[in-house]
This record gives C-alpha cells, structure tokens and sequence, in this order.
C-alpha cells in the first residue's frame, strides 16, 4: 500500500534516509508492490522508487541498481532491454550493465521521443555529478593498485562476510525439533527450489550430508512436474527473484505440509514466513546471496546453530523471534582461516594436483580437507579419463582399493570389539575353526591386524580360474543369471563357488620362512583382512557390505560410500582404474580393481569399497571425534583410540591402521605428522590421514592406475606433499597472527 510506509518494515530504511544515506541498492529482497501487472519485487517497479523512495519517504539520494539481477528479475533478454527498464524504473546508477553499446542506443532514442524520461536522465545525471564532486572526484587521485582486487577479498573481509550471514539465518518456527535433521538413515530428502538455476548452491549443500533429489520451479505448471516422495521430508526453498511464483505456490506448499513434514525456507523478504502456517519449520534467510545458500543446509543438518532474531513482526511472529536450534557435530563449510589456516598457502594444493595430472600421474583427483570440524578446502581437478570428456567433481565415486582395510573391515572389527564379541589376543582359530588344522590355527588377531602373523603379502588366484587365457566355464559367464550371481567385470559374472574357491586358496596359501622361535616381523599382507572379514560375517550373521551399510554409511549421511556402486549409481559417476589387458580383458569401472577381490563379487575385506571424497571424510570426521558424529556414538571413545595407537616398538603400525614414519622421509605422511596420525593408503592412488593432535582430516582420491599401472603419481610424492602443505598452512597462519598481534599491540602502544 503505497500510503501505508510507517510499517516496521520500513523502520530502518526510514532512518538511514533520515541520517543523511547517500546510496540505496534496490533489490527485491524485502519488499514487493501490487501493480496492475501483478505482484512486482521493489527493484523493477517505478511505484515502488518513484512514489515509494522518492516521494513517500523523501530520498534525494543515488537510487542504484545491479543490471544483472535487474535482467534475471524482469525477465528481460533482449540487449539492453534490462538498462532501460532499469532507469525508467527511476535507478540513477546502473551496475555491471550487461549490453552497454546496445542499451545506449534505446536510451539515446527514448530520450529524443520522452520529454518526461530526457528530465528524469537529466536529473539523475546532475546527482551522479554532485555525488562525484562530494566524494572528492574533482581531483584525481592517487590510487595503489598493486594486488588491489586481493586487497578488497582478504580472507579477513571473506570470513567476516561468511560470519555475518551465519549470524543472520533465523528459525522462527521448528516444531517437534525437526531440525537439525537428526535421523538419515532411510529418511528420504527432496528439496523443491523456487525460482533458483537448477544448478543451485542449495542443493549441492544439502548433498554434501546425505542423498537428496532436487526439483526447481519456474511457473505453477511445474509442480505437475514434480514427483513428491509421500515419505521424504521436504524442503521447499523461496528464491526472491521469484517473489510473484511464491506468492502463487502457497497454497500449494501449505497443502502439502499437511500430509508431511516441510520445511520452508525464506531467501528473501522474511514477511514470507508468516503464510505458511502447515510447515513443520520456517527457515528466514533474508537473502541468496553471500554464501547464504551454502550456509542453511549446514543449519538444517546441524553443522551450524542459529543465532538469527526477526528484525520485524511478521504476523503471528514478532520482532525478536528466533529459535536456536542444536548442533550435532557435523562436518560443517567453512573459510580456511576460521580454522586457524592460511588460504594463500592452501593453493599450493592446486599446483600439486595440476602436477598430478600434468605428469600423467592420474587424469583427475579430489583432495578434501578438514580441521576443528570444518571442511576448510575442498577441490577437483581433471578428467575421469584422458580423454578429458568428463569432468571430476565432488559427486566422481572412486575405487578406495586399501582404504577398505580400514573403511569397513576394520569398522566391523572395531563394533566386535566394542560389543565384546572378539578378544583381540585370542587365536583367529578360535573364530573360524576351519583354521584349527592349518599353518594358520596360531595367528592371534592383534599379530593379524598389525601385519607380523606371517601371511605371505600376495597370492596371485586369477590364474587358476582361467586356462590357456581363456575363462574357465565352471567359474564364468558373459551374463548374470541365478546360476552366475557375481559381477567380476563389465560383462564377466561368475558363480558363487568362486567365492568358495578363493577362500579355499587363502585357508591353504603358505605362511613366510622365519627362524624357529622368533616372531615374524612385520610385512604388509591382503590376507589377514580377508580372513577378518570371513571372521565379522561369522559373527554378525550378515554380510559385511550390508552389516556396514546400515550400521555405519547411511546413519553417517555417507550414501555413496559402499561395494558395487553400478547397483547403485550410473557408470558415467565413477572413475575408471584400468584397461586390464591380462586378466578381465577390459575396461575396468565400477567393479573393484583388485582382482581378488573381484573374484568375491567385489566384496573383500582388503579391497572393494568406493566413495566420493565427501562421504569418505565423514568417517574420518567420525573416528577424530572418538566415534561420534551427527549426534551418534558409533564407538566408545576407548575402542577408536586403543586401534589407532602404535602398537609395538619394532612396528609403525596401529590396530589395522597405518601411521608416520618418524623424521623419515619414506613415511607415508607428511613429517610434520604428529605421532597421533593414524591412516591407510590405496593402491589406485587413495589416502586418508587422521591427526588428533591438530584436529584434521586429510582424503587424496584419484585413479592413478588408470589406464596402466603406472607410479608416476608415487614417484612424485603427490599425496604426501599435499599432505606437507596442509601443515603449512596451518603454520603460517599461526605467524601471520604472530606477527599481526606484534603490529596492534606496536600501533597501540
């Protein structure tokens, strides 16, 4: 109502006009106007400034405009339609305009035919020019622009903008704690965003804790489109350039809130809240823009409270409202520096992954870091392959070869322990008895664990499934049928004796030459995992790919993190590790690389599992936190920490973990490592580091074996000199803070 501006809305804009402000940025994010066209957001409705800003409340100051967001809310495509409707709006400033020489020309022809339009450039004109002379522009002056575009986005500004709009998200309304969303195990999640691209930051961020489909809207039509899932949660998604659609979709969205939990989400003029009376929760975020769409989803999973009030009454809710909504120790986005890291030195993590690639070391890799719970560096670089037709992203499932050792066997072993279920001195016979009549009957599980029980390193089996290279026909098939039920490769299935046979082949391998009466030492081996992994199923009752899936990667929101991806996930997500010329005699991907484990169906328990770098560093935030995360203790605290200590004097190793070597320069680590550190390497080129002492979670991922076996990427020390970096950082953050608290206390003396 244009003759009603003395609303609480309007109170504070009212008194930066009254205190003098020279400059207003229209923007459609607090107010709308009805029109005979319809609802219109602020910025293009000339009622709105003319009437409303100029008149109503008496602003003589620069009306400007970003051209940008003008063109995308107006709908205007044409070359420099947007610049004229902007000043006929009565802006005075056009930012970022998209079509100068075009626009010019409307403008120059709309001034020669519009008296009334030629008076209002003309006036706008002599503000510009007064403006201008006020700020001192009538002297040029001397301006250093050395490094002056890293000046204006210091990490320092970056984080504060980023801390701001933390501040602001407001919960005004969360009935029965449905946030933060607290159960993720098979609780679907759909987010329906209105009036966003459909590439949106939002739902990227709420990927990154569990599994959730997407819908956008751009007209009411759209919603035939959308399939609502009767048992998902909800999150409808308000964008305010789609103030007039919104309006539309209330009843809609209100309907549907009666039937399931939804929750609501304000990016734009938080009066919305008020019309949406059946949500479970409302969600105001005043704004898109500032990182805030990145922001939310950390407050709906948790990773962030919400610390924002109403600035004013929005019907039933007034001024002041806002719910503080729990934290539940997920990993939250952050800048480098609210971690205590220095952003400039994190980037040579991208010279090293370039080098990666540059070398032939792997087409494409994924490096994601994360300190004080904080994911503070996440990043791809490349291609799936060397043809460089799919890119790597954050979404690109990669095999984990070794990380599987303590990815899910030992998280199997680790809950067997913590129930009591295992006694980790005790004979590996005691558990399998079919092991009390072999060279196997005495290895206890501790010497298992830590490599020193004298299982020979490797056993070559492929080769006695196949004869004269041809595969034999009492294992495989070029199909899968009830008969040959295990996928080896694409087009290769075998039966379920192979499993049998492998097993067989591992009970009766050959243990290591060692003198009578000396312990074995310590040498690396597949077999002990494998053993373990027959061991968890015995006891479990379930196979171990199912065991860990519902007992550990869905309650942690790690949805890609698991065996046989192809059931899952198309092919074109997952990255190739070889052309195998000498066994499958194919194009290896989606099925494990490890031929042993290959051989299993793809479940084994030193290779077989896959994982975006996303998901896999949950479970690495998880065993940081002494097993908890997202409100659930997996582990007690004693369990996580007793299997990543080193265990012996002679031996590096922790229970199944690997750790640093110390001031060794062939340690698998960084040496700036504390001796916390635990971990494990991958044969495709994976790792993942944990260190207690410094709060940090490292994941390297990529397919360096792809398409040959080559050690480029060893050689080069890749994922050890990123690993050197991230305590670089953290080390010139500390002595750029050093030396900047030595300045401010300088300047304050």
């Amino acid at each position: 109502n244009v003759n009603n501006i003395d609303t609480t809305g309007f109170a504070p804009f009212r008194a930066l006009i009254q205190q003098g402000v020279r400059g207003i940025l229209t923007s459609n994010l607090h107010f709308s106007v009805r029109s005979e066209k319809g609802v219109l957001p602020a910025a293009i409705s000339p009622l709105f400034i003319s009437e409303i800003l100029k008149k109503g409340l008496d602003y003589q100051g620069l009306v400007i405009t970003d051209v940008r967001g003008f063109q995308k809310t107006s709908g205007k495509i044409k070359n420099g339609d947007a610049e004229l409707l902007a000043l006929e709006a009565g802006n005075d400033v056009l930012l970022a305009p998209i079509h100068p020489a075009a626009a010019v020309k409307k403008i120059t022809r709309r001034i020669k035919r519009d008296k009334k339009f030629a008076a209002q450039i003309e006036r706008s004109v002599k503000k510009v020019l007064e403006a201008k002379y006020d700020a001192g522009l009538i002297r040029k002056p001397v301006i250093d622009t050395d490094n002056l575009v890293r000046k204006l986005n210091s990490p320092e500004l970056r984080k504060l903008v980023q801390d701001f709009s933390a501040e602001a998200i407001t919960v005004v309304k969360n009935e029965d704690d449905i946030l933060p969303f607290k159960n993720l195990e098979d609780q679907p999640m759909q987010l329906i965003a209105v009036g966003s691209p459909r590439d949106n930051a939002m739902l990227r961020y709420m990927k990154k804790y569990t599994a959730v489909e997407g819908f956008n809207l751009f007209s009411i039509q759209d919603t035939t489109q959308v399939n609502i899932n009767p048992n998902a949660t909800v999150t409808v998604a308000l964008y305010a350039y789609a103030a007039q659609l919104s309006e539309q979709l209330v009843p809609w969205i209100n309907r549907m809130a009666k039937a399931q939990p939804v929750v609501v989400v304000v990016f734009g003029n938080p009066d919305q809240v008020r019309q949406f009376p059946q949500a479970s929760a409302i969600v105001a975020s005043y704004t898109d823009q500032d990182g805030m769409e990145e922001l939310v989803p950390q407050v709906l999973f948790g990773a962030r409270t919400s610390p924002g009030q109403l600035p004013i009454a929005c019907g039933e809710f007034l001024p002041a409202t806002g719910i503080r909504t729990d934290m539940v120790d997920r990993l939250s986005f952050a800048l480098p520096e609210a971690a205590g890291m220095d952003s400039e030195s994190l980037q040579k993590i991208r010279s090293i992954m370039q080098e990666a690639v540059d070398i032939g070391g792997a087409p494409g890799c994924q490096v994601i870091v994360a300190r004080h719970g904080k994911v503070i560096f996440d990043r791809t670089l490349g291609w799936l392959s060397y043809d460089n037709q799919v890119p790597v992203t954050d979404e690109t499932i990669y095999d984990l070869a070794s990380l599987t050792k303590v990815s899910a066997t030992l998280q199997a072993t680790m809950f067997l322990y913590d129930k009591g279920m295992i006694d980790l001195n005790k004979k590996v016979s005691v558990y399998l008895p079919e092991l009390q009549n072999t060279n196997k009957k005495d290895i206890t599980l501790i010497d298992m664990l830590t490599h020193q029980s004298g299982l020979v390193p490797f056993v070559p089996m492929w080769t006695q499934t196949v004869k004269d290279s041809a595969f034999m026909t009492e294992y495989y098939h070029t199909e899968r049928t009830s008969e040959y039920p295990l996928q080896v490769a694409p087009g290769l299935f075998a039966k379920n004796l192979l499993r049998d046979s492998v097993w067989s082949w591992v009970v009766k391998s050959k243990m290591q030459e060692k003198p009578a009466r000396t312990p074995y030492p310590y040498r690396y081996s597949d077999l002990g995992l494998m053993i373990m992994k027959q061991l968890a199923e015995r006891l479990l009752n379930q196979p171990i790919d199912e065991f860990l899936r519902q007992n550990v990667y869905e309650p942690l929101g790690a949805t890609t993190t698991g065996f046989n991806p192809l059931d899952h996930y198309p092919e074109s997500r997952i990255a190739p590790t070889e052309i195998d010329k000498i066994y499958r005699k194919t194009l290896v991907v989606g099925t494990v690389h490890d031929e042993r484990a290959a051989m299993m169906g793809g479940v084994s328990g030193h290779a077989g599992l896959f994982s975006t770098g996303t998901d896999l560093i949950k479970l690495g935030q998880m065993l940081l936190q002494e097993g908890s995360y997202g409100g659930i203790q997996y582990y007690k605290p004693e369990t996580v920490r007793l299997f990543a200590n080193k265990q012996f004097e002679d031996s590096r190793r922790g229970i199944g973990w690997d750790k640093p070597l110390l001031s060794d320069w062939s340690s698998p680590t960084s040496l700036k490592a504390s001796p916390l550190t635990f971990g494990h390497t991958g044969f495709t080129g994976t790792c993942m580091w944990i260190d207690p002492e410094f709060d940090l979670v490292y994941v390297f991922l990529s397919n360096r074996t792809y398409p040959d076996r080559n050690g480029k990427l060893l050689n080069a020390n890749i994922r050890s000199r990123i690993h050197h970096a991230i305590y670089q950082s953290i080390f010139d953050y500390c002595q750029k803070s050093t030396r900047f608290g030595a300045m401010s206390n300088t300047v304050g003396k």
